[in-house]
């Protein structure tokens, strides 16, 4: 029961991050409080061409956790002011669970059958719906883009 009322907190937590944080469109430029111009996006055809190396991977050697470790990595060490998570979520079964990365508010999952290249949340949710998991058990990680 502690480890369930863990889990919901921890999907507050995140979802209310997910709500606070703006998201930057691609490219956008955005001032901090030092008035420092930082910019914001990664090259388009960059990101496909990792995203879809970190797509063929092996699934034997690279689960989607391993795979979205790595595209979470990518993004983030070449955008470190964006907000890029990753996302774990659990089947209703409570057997496994699933992992993707959210970055500029679409989702991006190197490991599903065929992968999934920056899809909306809502068409991404209703996916999960279909897939059989349970959306009350999310947790997520990563940066919400501050620059510090």
């Amino acid at each position: 029961m502690q480890l369930r009322r863990i889990g919901v907190v921890l999907f507050i937590i995140g979802a209310i991050l997910i709500m606070i944080v703006p998201l930057p469109a691609q490219n956008q430029t955005q001032l901090n409080s030092n008035t420092t111009v930082v910019k914001h996006g990664l090259n388009e055809t960059e990101l496909q061409n990792e995203f879809q190396r970190i797509a063929s991977l092996p699934y034997e050697e690279y689960k989607c956790r391993q795979k979205s470790n790595l595209l979470w990595n990518y993004i983030h060490t070449n955008d470190p002011n964006s907000a890029v998570y990753t996302v774990s979520i659990q089947h209703k079964s409570g057997k496994y669970a699933h992992v993707y990365v959210v970055y500029e508010g679409m989702v991006f999952d190197p490991t599903s059958e065929p992968a999934l290249y920056r899809i909306s949340m809502d068409k991404y949710n209703r996916q999960l719906d279909a897939w059989g998991f349970d959306r009350n058990y999310l947790v997520s990680t990563g940066t919400n883009g501050s620059v510090v």
